[in-house]
């Protein structure tokens, strides 16, 4: 009877021990960087695992262990997307891989309103830091992106169309 006692008591000891490791790791918020953002990026195809390394080596998740076991309780594992992912403030590991499952890259926005020249816009551009006016008027005169449409074209004057539009951190004129 006392071998039961002692076998039941070990039991719960462990399971609370186990539980307190899954709180602290799994769904306790940590923030091991000290700036104020921190970015990662995914890259198409990185499993779980490299996931894991990269965002403990930033310092958004405590550990791979702890990783692993919040991607094994949420069920997540197949549906964590590549991106450039921000990181501003103390998130739990199941937080972190909601976020990436749901594929929240971090994106800027950009706004060109109706009217603008090219100089115009390409000023804009480089006011919004995203890149130098010159790389931007370099871009547009491209015609080779247009040609499809109007072979005549020189440039892109009056096919770059006013919108807002939703720039990765690192998105080059080319890319726009």
């Amino acid at each position: 009877m006392k071998r039961l006692a002692l076998f039941v008591l070990i039991l719960i000891v462990l399971a609370a021990t186990a539980g307190i490791w899954i709180y602290t790791g799994v769904d306790r918020p940590y923030k091991g960087y000290a700036t104020p953002e921190q970015f990662v990026e995914i890259p198409p195809g990185a499993g779980p695992g490299s996931i894991g390394r990269r965002l403990v080596d930033a310092g958004i998740v405590r550990d791979v262990t702890s990783f692993r076991a919040a991607i094994w309780l949420s069920r997540q594992g197949r549906r964590l997307q590549a991106g450039e992912y921000r990181f501003d403030r103390p998130l739990s590991a199941r937080q972190v891989i909601d976020k990436i499952a749901r594929g929240e890259v971090y994106v800027r926005p950009i706004t060109f309103p109706e009217g603008l020249t090219i100089k115009q816009m390409a000023a804009l551009y480089e006011s919004r830091g995203f890149g130098t006016a010159d790389a931007f008027v370099q871009a547009a005169k491209n015609a080779a992106l247009v040609r499809a449409l109007d072979p005549q074209a020189p440039d892109l004057e009056g096919y770059l169309f006013p919108n807002t539009y939703a720039l990765p951190r690192k998105a080059t004129a080319d890319q726009l």
